[in-house]
């Protein structure tokens, strides 16, 4: 489980902050989620379509706005950082840090904006996360659009993407990687972002194709508050937890909305998962974006803007497949 949580870690740190791009009207604000917890939000455009994007973690920020920033244009694009990590309250009580929190969180973030329905946007966890809400609320959703999605099932799928990228990373990247989050916990403000850049350098090796582009996904870092960093372990521990030995398969086959689930088609995380999120869902296609790794939209953000665009307008992207 350590491992896996790390290599977590390193997904949902990898998400830049917007300084520039954003389209059309932007509001940032704060809403009260579960259990009287604040969650900060950034919305962007004004169209009557609404998507939701949930991050990767558990324990990451909004902080991936300048690759979907695109997407607001013509609707509505509303980010917010999950509790205990970005500009949110920073919940470090397990107890209240569960899969379950987060799917009240969204739930509240819906009615706080009084919104009918939605396409749901999720990352790595944030794919998770989508599942849960949508069994619970399956009105409230029309359309999933799941990016590099988490493992399907705990096993074999969890220990099988571990060793995985272990392997390419190899032994001394591995020690080092686990020394510095063993560190973070108890650094100091600029420590602790030094540590994270190069926890997050070691990390998107293994994720990016193109390697010129992991200096610039590592300095990442510097957006997020130190002290929401240093709680990312926790957050992440306690939702993964929560979870117990999930199989998301049985539920995903009830959701019988329009879905499609992306992955770089160089990735280093084994595809069979990815497969069987696509199988699993009655109405899912899968999209492999050329020539990009685990993190491809940030190698190959005008590919992936296109894709979900023409997605999110109602039609499938002509290179989407069925997968059986």
């Amino acid at each position: 489980m350590h491992r896996l949580l790390t290599t977590f870690l390193v997904v949902l740190a990898a998400w830049p902050l917007a300084a520039q791009r954003y389209p059309d009207a932007q509001e940032d604000g704060h809403f009260t989620g579960a259990d009287d917890v604040r969650l900060f939000y950034r919305k962007l455009g004004t169209g009557k379509d609404v998507v939701v994007m949930l991050h990767g973690g558990p324990g990451g920020t909004t902080n991936n706005g300048e690759e979907m920033a695109p997407l607001a244009k013509g609707r509505t694009l509303i980010f917010y950082d999950q509790r205990g990590g970005g500009r949110s309250d920073l919940v470090s009580d397990p107890t209240l840090l569960t899969a379950n929190h987060h799917v009240r969180d969204l739930e509240a973030l819906r009615q706080y904006f009084r919104l009918e329905q939605v396409s749901l946007l999720g990352i790595s966890w944030g794919s998770g996360l989508a599942a849960l809400y949508t069994a619970e609320h399956p009105a409230r959703v029309s359309r999933l659009l799941l990016v590099s999605p988490m493992p399907v099932a705990r096993f074999p799928f969890g220990p099988e993407r571990r060793e995985k990228i272990d392997a390419v990373l190899g032994r001394s990247m591995i020690v080092r990687r686990d020394e510095v989050a063993r560190r973070i916990p108890t650094a100091s403000d600029d420590d602790v972002l030094a540590l994270c850049r190069e926890q997050l350098s070691i990390g998107m090796s293994a994720y990016l194709v193109d390697q010129r582009h992991v200096a610039r996904v590592a300095d990442r870092c510097k957006q997020m508050p130190p002290a929401a960093i240093r709680n990312r372990p926790n957050v992440a521990r306690a939702g993964m937890a929560s979870l117990g030995d999930w199989d998301f398969r049985p539920l995903l086959t009830r959701l019988t909305m329009p879905a499609l689930v992306f992955e770089g088609a160089k990735t280093n995380v084994p595809l069979n998962s990815t497969r069987e999120w696509v199988s699993a869902l009655p109405h899912a296609r899968l999209l492999l974006i050329p020539d990009a790794g685990h993190e491809f939209w940030a190698e190959k953000p005008d590919e992936f803007v296109a894709a979900a665009d023409t997605f999110l307008r109602g039609e499938y992207p002509k290179d989407a497949e069925v997968v059986k």
